[in-house]
């Protein structure tokens, strides 16, 4: 009997040994993972406790850590650990590429890239179709366009090539007048099959609504102004004075007539306008032209405002083509007050002082004994 109780003793001791011997190669595996991990790798593997005092925070174990075994483990691990960061890396930077090449935008936290333009202000949505009223959809997690604000909807296609237009001169002319010049082009389509550009000019230009009629230049082969205008008048009720050119003939009128190249310095135009070709003195010409601008000091008092501003602006227009001036509004302003020490405005409401018509007199005829001189020493050289 005392044989077999000791017998069952040590079998006991032996049992308690290998499960102590398993716990401690347990804690030993557990203890090297620990120093080799990503988190703990960049701190120094220290332990300045005596050997005898070193013990596991399980059963009171003590570890057999080795220095060999400290690097088998560190060999193993660094590898994984730079081949799995460079995964994430390679597929994070795919993602993105493959996001915003292919597929527009992705998502990224509360931000839609692509979709939510925050400097603008801006969102990019699709129409869709609904059962009553079609809808824009727009994602919840985003700056600004609170419930309740009205916004505009505009397409992002930018403009149609056929709704542009070039402005020469021009500041701005109102949304009004540019629906009125959206609808005259229409019009014009609708009777020209082809034409190298519409010009609208004069002073449907000016600031208000004090003009009279539309001038519009139409520069096409084809005739087809008295259609236009009868069918501008029974539609937008307003005049229109539309002046054929064909391409020759319009080329050569901005070679000889400052009044063409004056009108050209402030218009809208529907196709770009090309640069202006080179001036040509034909005197004879000119002196035909100056001949509405006698009429002036002679019915003075039986014309409008506006026609008194007319005549002057033809001679005034004549005298800087000659004399190699840039033809422009504030030019002949700027003359005319120089010349005749009267405004533009004084002289459309009748506000000049005795000597005006004695100074129009003798500046038209010195520009026009300047003129006609010309034009014979022109005719004896050809």
């Amino acid at each position: 009997m005392a044989r077999r109780r000791n017998a069952g003793v040590q079998r006991r001791r032996a049992g308690r040994a290998n499960q102590n011997d398993s716990i401690r190669k347990s804690e030993e595996r557990r203890s090297m993972m620990l120093r080799t991990s990503p988190v703990r790798m960049n701190k120094p593997l220290r332990n300045n406790k005596p050997e005898q005092n070193r013990t596991s925070c399980v059963y009171g174990v003590i570890p057999n850590i080795s220095v060999r075994k400290t690097s088998e483990a560190m060999r193993s691990t660094v590898p994984s650990i730079l081949t799995n960061t460079m995964h994430i890396l390679f597929i994070l930077g795919l993602r993105s590429f493959l996001g915003k090449r292919y597929f527009g935008s992705f998502r990224m936290g509360k931000i839609y890239i692509g979709h939510v333009i925050l400097r603008n202000m801006e969102i990019v949505a699709r129409i869709s179709k609904g059962s009553k009223m079609d809808q824009v959809y727009i994602p919840k997690n985003r700056i600004g366009f609170s419930i309740g604000n009205y916004v505009i909807l505009k397409p992002i296609g930018g403009e149609k090539q056929s709704d542009r237009l070039f402005y020469y001169g021009v500041k701005d002319i109102g949304s009004l007048k540019l629906g009125i010049i959206q609808q005259v082009i229409g019009i014009i389509d609708k009777h020209y099959a082809s034409y190298g550009n519409v010009i609208f000019t004069g002073s449907f230009l000016d600031e208000g609504f004090q003009f009279n009629d539309i001038d519009i230049i139409v520069v096409s082969e084809k005739n087809q102004e008295k259609i236009t205008e009868k069918e501008i008048k029974e539609k937008l009720g307003i005049e229109a004075h539309a002046i054929p050119f064909n391409k020759i003939s319009f080329r050569e009128a901005l070679e000889i007539d400052p009044i063409w190249r004056l009108m050209l310095s402030r218009c809208v135009a529907k196709n770009r306008l090309a640069p202006l070709p080179k001036k040509r003195l034909k005197y004879r010409y000119l002196d035909a032209q100056m001949i509405r601008s006698k009429m002036l000091a002679d019915n003075f008092d039986n014309l409008t405002g506006r026609e008194r501003y007319k005549l002057m602006r033809n001679l005034m227009v004549i005298y800087l083509f000659i004399n190699n001036k840039k033809l422009s509004a504030v030019n002949i302003e700027k003359e005319i007050k120089a010349k005749f020490r009267v405004s533009i405005s004084d002289i459309e409401r009748n506000l000049i002082d005795d000597g005006f018509f004695k100074r129009y007199n003798e500046f038209y005829d010195q520009l026009e004994e300047e003129v006609i001189d010309n034009a014979g020493k022109q005719e004896k050289a050809n």
